[in-house]
């Protein structure tokens, strides 16, 4: 099964299977969105299709604007004999992410006694609105609806306050910059994170049966929330030498009920957990040390796992011959000048805080690439690991495409 977006050609075939999923639902009663409609939304709007192994359309979530700058979602449906599948829920994330990017708020409404549609928008992050018996003005029709809403825009401005208060109360001198900062450049969309590689930590880790998991070094919330979703059932620990990041993950996990365990360690001295983990998960971290730092990093993250037990990680590719990696002042400008430019898109009164932040991250980070397969290949080796899995991929990151490898290895 693949979720991708739709083509223009798709269009009849989607508004086939749209009417037949509406009649199914409401018996004919009503008239459902025809092939004019959908040949527009292809083109303009946010539209999503689940496409199975044979090329049939077995699913499709769709997105538009508003004249008030809010996002509808307005449809998502899938062919009967594919439901119950996880299908629905996967076309409604790829979706709310494509809408997320866009830093705007989204809503849509839901027949108030479809009690598993209102539990998976609630999931998503919507909460309801406003009720409306007649929403469709229609008496005789099921025409009462609740209007759901997504509040991105507020939430996420209050949690970049949030957490650079925190981090200027818990974080050291020399780590400040990067976790008051970082936050607000992945709203932006100009660093890295878990989510960026969602498709290889789906295929890596989705289909294992796991036990106890530990996310070692985070900047933020997304890899223990990746990890959560793709290992719901999962003891899950976070692991990190800074409170800042651990305490946004505490927030984050009282807000959605989760139990994260959080361990403030410093990696680099070691730690011995009660039990051995299954997996441990972390994204570019590795990036962040010297070679001979990753060796001592990696021999401590295998003495976390059981035998056979795996490591999947992210590793940036470049060359430093010895010296840190960092960005050139004009690369530097125009990351500053990014920052500013989408802020003021979506977050104009905050400026000068993104202005700040932007010039911190880009002026202190700092990286340790590698440059070749055979070199990641022989670090792991040499420390306890042998690779299951290695490959290549470029993603735009703080200063343009970026190749990263991404390993998968087992300790031996």
């Amino acid at each position: 099964m693949k979720i991708r977006k739709a083509k223009i050609s798709e269009f009849t075939a989607i508004a086939e299977l749209d009417r037949v999923a509406w009649l199914e639902s409401f018996k004919g009663e009503f008239i459902p969105d025809g092939e004019h409609v959908w040949r527009i939304w292809v083109e303009f709007a946010s539209t999503f299709v689940a496409v199975d192994d044979e090329g049939n359309i077995v699913g499709t979530s769709l997105a538009f604007p508003c004249n008030d700058g809010l996002y509808a979602v307005h449809k998502l449906f899938v062919a009967k004999e594919y439901r119950g599948k996880g299908i629905g829920t996967e076309l409604m994330r790829v979706l709310l992410e494509e809408v997320d990017k866009l830093r705007v708020d989204s809503w849509l409404t839901v027949y108030p006694k479809n009690p598993s549609a209102i539990a998976l928008y609630t999931k998503l992050g919507f909460t309801e609105k406003r009720f409306e018996k007649d929403y469709y003005g229609d008496e005789d029709f099921n025409s009462e609806g609740s209007v759901m809403e997504k509040i991105l825009t507020k939430k996420v401005c209050q949690r970049w306050l949030e957490i650079d208060k925190i981090s200027q109360e818990l974080c050291h001198d020399n780590c400040r910059w990067y976790h008051s900062s970082w936050c607000v450049l992945k709203c932006l969309d100009l660093v890295t994170g878990a989510v960026l590689f969602y498709k290889f930590y789906k295929k890596q880790i989705g289909s294992l049966t796991l036990e106890r998991v530990a996310v070692v070094g985070t900047a933020g919330i997304s890899t223990p929330v990746l990890l959560t979703e793709l290992q719901p059932k999962a003891t899950l620990d976070v692991i990190d030498i800074c409170p800042t990041p651990l305490k946004a993950c505490e927030m984050y996990a009282k807000e959605h009920g989760l139990e994260w365990n959080l361990i403030q360690k410093n990696m680099m001295e070691g730690f011995e957990p009660i039990k051995a983990y299954d997996l441990v998960v972390n994204d570019a971290f590795l990036t962040l040390f010297k070679d001979e730092d990753k060796s001592t990093m990696l021999q401590n993250i295998a003495k976390l796992l059981r035998i056979n037990g795996r490591y999947i990680t992210t590793l940036r590719k470049g060359s430093y011959e010895g010296e840190v990696y960092k960005s050139g002042k004009e690369m530097q400008d125009r990351f500053i000048t990014n920052a500013l430019n989408r802020s003021q898109k979506l977050f104009p009164e905050f400026k000068e805080f993104v202005e700040k932040k932007a010039t911190e991250y880009t002026h202190n980070i700092t990286n340790y690439p590698m440059d070749s397969v055979e070199n990641v290949r022989k670090l792991f080796e040499l420390n306890g690991f042998e690779i299951l899995h290695i490959d290549e991929t470029e993603i735009f990151g703080e200063s343009g495409y970026i190749t990263y490898f991404q390993v998968v290895a087992e300790k031996i």
